[in-house]
This record gives structure tokens, sequence and C-alpha cells, in this order.
């Protein structure tokens, strides 16, 4: 299985940013696996809010196969132990799933297009993060998950 992880805008933070780099290199030790960026649809002036994220919902739709298994995230979704996410990826993986799909929206949040194409929706947990914080910590437990399945200590 593969893994794609689809990204509205880019990071600001150098520290995010190598961060997200450090883990998804970490990430390819067990799966092939890319970080997608799509640009970010700049708001005010003659852009509203509706109309920004109806643009940025184009091109996270042009990041996605037909074929994905789409996980968007978002705070309404179900929330899972590290654990839980190993036996998911562990499930889609032998399900035959070719490519799951990670979606983290921009500042905006995800567009109801892309949450209404999602397979599932996560959450990080009750407490918020910005999106680009949210990134890293995705990488993270996607990492921390394949290593519980290869049943290597990263997580004890």
């Amino acid at each position: 299985m593969e893994l794609s992880f689809v990204f509205v805008g880019r990071v600001k933070e150098r520290y995010l940013e190598e961060g997200v780099a450090d883990y998804l290199g970490r990430v390819r030790r067990y799966l092939r696996a890319e970080v997608r960026l799509v640009k970010a649809e700049s708001r005010g002036g003659a852009t509203d809010g509706a109309k920004a994220l109806a643009k940025e919902a184009q091109r996270i739709s042009q990041a996605l196969a037909g074929a994905d298994y789409v996980i968007c995230l978002d705070k309404g979704g179900r929330q899972l132990t590290s654990e839980g996410l190993a036996a998911l990826l562990e499930e889609l993986m032998r399900r035959g799933v070719k490519r799951a799909a990670f979606v983290i929206g921009g500042a905006s949040g995800l567009p109801p297009e892309v949450a209404a194409r999602a397979d599932l929706t996560l959450s990080l947990g009750a407490m918020t993060f910005t999106h680009e914080m949210s990134r890293l910590i995705l990488l993270e437990q996607t990492y921390r998950a394949l290593t519980i399945r290869a049943g290597e200590p990263y997580h004890k």
C-alpha cells in the first residue's frame, strides 16, 4: 500500500517543515509515501470564504485518485489510539487498498465537498492544533503506527 498526504498550503515555520520531512522519511522506511501540497486560496478582497474553499476543494480533488481510500482529518472525526491507527492501516492493507490518502485542509478547514468524499474522517483529539502542526502530528502518528505493526520499540 502507498500513502499520500494531501495538505493545503505551505508550512511557514521551518521547524515544522523539517519535522514533516523527517517523519515522511521515517514513514518511507515501511511504505511508499508522498506529500502533495495544494495551493491555498488567499482570503480577503473579492474572494469570500466559500469561494476560496471551493477552489481548494477542486485542487484537493485533483490530488486524489478515484480509487484512493480517503481519510480526512477534522475535529468532528473519529479518534483513534496509536494502536487503533496501526490496526486501521493493517486492515486497509489486508483489504488490498492500493493507496490511502490523508487530507488536511488549510486555515479555513476542510472543504465540505472533500469531507463528503471521505471514506473515513479522523480527529487528532479534542484539542485544537494549527493545520500546519496537524501535518507533523499525523506523520509522527503514522510512523508510530507502522512501528507498532512491525513490533519495533519506538512506541514502547
